[in-house]
């Protein structure tokens, strides 16, 4: 997803669900803002859980890396965000 003049949107569709997940992505100097776009609210997260809000910035460090669900870090030094499905 790219995000331009602090928007963007994120769609991905799962193979098991009838719908697609839609957001609209809002980055602000104070927060990140999530919208489901369109009612495409099959985000695979269970039954009435959506990820919709505004989520406050705490700080504006960059972070090093980030822990995948493994555990295992990734460091962004070594591996640039669009180039991190390649690595898998």
């Amino acid at each position: 997803m790219r995000i331009l003049d602090g928007s963007g949107l994120f769609n991905t569709k799962f193979d098991f669900l009838e719908n697609s997940c839609r957001w609209k992505i809002t980055i602000t100097s104070k927060a990140f803002i999530l919208t489901t776009v369109n009612n495409q609210y099959d985000c695979a997260f269970g039954n009435g859980v959506v990820a919709d809000g505004e989520y406050k910035k705490i700080s504006s460090k960059k972070p090093e890396c980030f822990v995948q669900g493994d555990g295992q870090k990734v460091y962004f030094a070594k591996v640039k965000p669009e180039k991190y499905y390649d690595t898998l």
